[in-house]
């Protein structure tokens, strides 16, 4: 099965919610190995905010298989930083977004 590549979507939605969520459930649903295209350290203040605990590592369409069952959740960085404002849509986010998609 290839590795999916993942995006959130505008990340002040609940997409870091859900990919941070399916990694975590990995396991037990049988989750496919996906790399989430996303800004590493927007991520990791999501899950931090929630009180999740997820080791995110910066990843590539070649080692992120590896990494996913190894059980750290690989991301392809975005060029375009993203702020971590939940529930609060930026434009400032919108070059990161339409990055994400292009790339995938």
């Amino acid at each position: 099965m290839p590795v999916l590549a993942l995006t959130i979507g505008d990340p002040s939605g609940i997409g870091p919610e859900i990919a941070i969520a399916a990694f975590q459930r990995r396991e037990k649903e049988n989750v496919p190995p996906f790399l989430l295209i996303a800004d590493p350290d927007q991520l990791a203040r999501r899950a931090s905010a929630l009180g999740w605990e997820v080791a995110i590592e910066i990843s590539s369409p070649k080692s992120a298989r590896h990494d996913f069952t190894r059980g750290v959740l690989p991301v392809l960085p975005l060029k375009n930083f993203q702020a971590e404002q939940a529930g609060i849509p930026t434009t400032a986010n919108a070059a990161g977004t339409v990055e994400a998609i292009e790339r995938a």
